[in-house]
């Protein structure tokens, strides 16, 4: 087998000489050359997700209250907690319905998550009140009248809010909340399995990526003191 960079400098070679070729054309150019060349591609090993220091779960919150404040709402902080302290997906916040929330057995009962399948998920007091008082104690209905979308460029505002207080500069989407979730649990010393069930994957495969990190105690008090 040849070294790789061989084959990419034949590639650079081929697109001086024919700088006009199509993509398909390009395409069985490169797959040629793997196969005389018996070049093995390597998977690039997955990395493990993008998601919130306890410092950092502080201060977006703190944002998301600012926000508040500033709009006369609840709805930043909710959107915060739903995704970092239940690991919701956006699609699954707009689909959660007021009845859904079980304040005595502090559950949340997912309806018909990613794949049509329904979970149960744990849910702390500070957002089952936030729910309760941004919804005006209602006792039906959609706990957010938006969509996705709404709820995607509200997460957007908390990042912008939390990039200024922080001066950092994180990517930080509604998926960062749920790895930052899953993380939570995983140094609370949550298996992988039950993991699996409260993230709503179909496949323990999937949860595995979560399996790689070390478990660590002092981080584990941190995460619970952001709760």
């Amino acid at each position: 087998m040849v070294e790789s960079k061989t084959v990419l400098d034949k590639i650079d070679d081929v697109l001086e000489d024919y700088p006009d070729l199509e993509p398909e054309q390009f395409r069985y150019i490169c797959k040629r050359l793997r196969n005389k060349h018996d070049l093995r591609v390597q998977q690039r090993s997955q990395e493990y997700p993008e998601y919130l220091e306890p410092s950092e779960v502080k201060e977006f919150y703190q944002a998301a209250r600012e926000l508040n404040q500033e709009d006369h709402t609840d709805k930043y902080l909710l959107v915060a907690r739903l995704g970092i302290n239940t690991g919701l997906r956006v699609s699954e916040m707009t689909a959660l319905d007021v009845r859904d929330v079980k304040d005595e057995e502090n559950n949340l009962h997912v309806v018909e998550g990613k794949g049509s399948k329904d979970r149960t998920t744990f849910i702390d007091d500070n957002t089952i009140n936030l729910i309760r008082s941004y919804t005006d104690h209602r006792t039906s209905g959609p706990v957010f009248k938006v969509t996705k979308r709404s709820i995607q460029n509200w997460v957007k505002r908390i990042r912008e809010r939390f990039n200024d207080r922080t001066g950092l500069d994180k990517d930080i989407t509604p998926h960062t909340l749920r790895h930052t979730f899953a993380t939570m649990q995983r140094y609370k010393g949550m298996d992988i399995e039950e993991l699996k069930v409260l993230m709503g994957h179909s496949s323990v495969k999937t949860t595995e990526i979560y399996g790689r990190m070390q478990l660590n105690p002092e981080m584990r008090e941190k995460y619970e003191k952001t709760v």
